[in-house]
């Protein structure tokens, strides 16, 4: 699912929740890939509009990180 959402950071995040991967595309340009993300956090990001895409990147996504 992608995720379009007010985010001065982020320019989209893509979720996949059975496979437990997260991509985010940033708004400097980076793209990055998170493996192993809790599937609880990535409904919670579809689910959740009101949730803070920087947040989530933060705070779940981080120790996840695979740069391309």
């Amino acid at each position: 699912m992608l995720t379009y959402q007010s985010s001065s950071f982020i320019s989209y995040i893509r979720t996949d929740v059975l496979r437990g991967t997260c991509d985010v595309q940033f708004k400097d340009g980076k793209f990055y890939t998170y493996y192993n993300v809790s599937r609880r956090a990535l409904l919670n990001l579809e689910f959740n509009k009101s949730v803070s895409l920087g947040s989530v990147s933060y705070t779940h996504l981080r120790a996840h990180e695979t740069r391309h």
